[in-house]
């Protein structure tokens, strides 16, 4: 009778461990770790250096979270550093400003395709009334604005970090992106000295919705 009981007992444990492990939310750790770096929403190290050259990325666009943009947010995020907190830290890059140079291509069919791509500009002097402007054909962008991403979407994907806090700075965005596969090209122009020593990483995602 004893054993009989035991046995019992060892089914039951197993029975809860089995149970147990077939209740673990899906798609967090195990596809974190088996997760494309090609992907978007995705990130890479940018020094706040001059560029010699434009740094070249290539990547996949999926389909569309359902509370995300269709824009795709181009730019780069900064957090806590060098004693100072992520809002520190995004006011003095706000202070120094820069120019940057961006181009983005769809690639899928073959041969590049140039997307259009946005940014923010300001006419006059009030700060409430900023418009569109479309990215010339040089590619170039005066300026850096404050921007957010879809973070839904970011966090799914493992990028938000241990609880981090996160400010975001946007180059430009295309509206209405397709899936699919693109190129894009990104040169520092003349970001001051006194940003090298902040640590940034670019940031290429679904926009926050609103845009």
């Amino acid at each position: 009778m004893r054993v009989r009981i035991r046995v019992m007992a060892l089914a039951v444990s197993l029975l809860g461990t089995v149970l147990l492990s077939g209740c673990e939310p899906s798609g967090t750790r195990g596809s974190e770790q088996q997760r494309r770096d090609d992907l978007v929403p995705l990130v890479r190290p940018l020094p706040l250096v001059k560029m010699a050259e434009p740094m070249v990325i290539e990547f996949d666009v999926p389909l569309r979270p359902k509370h995300a943009s269709p824009a795709l947010f181009l730019g780069f995020r900064v957090t806590d550093q060098s004693g100072l907190r992520s809002y520190e830290v995004r006011d003095a890059i706000r202070r120094a400003q820069f120019s940057t140079f961006v181009k983005l291509q769809s690639i899928a069919a073959g041969r590049p395709t140039d997307i259009p791509l946005y940014r923010i500009e300001w006419v006059g002097s009030d700060p409430s009334k900023p418009t569109t402007a479309v990215v010339g054909i040089d590619g170039i962008v005066p300026r850096l604005e404050p921007g957010e991403v879809d973070h839904g979407s970011v966090n799914a994907a493992g990028l938000d970090g241990d609880g981090s806090s996160y400010r975001y700075f946007e180059f430009a965005w295309a509206a209405d992106i397709s899936p699919g596969r693109y190129r894009l090209r990104l040169q520092l122009l003349d970001p001051p000295t006194d940003l090298t020593g902040f640590q940034a990483e670019l940031m290429v995602a679904y926009a926050r919705m609103g845009k």
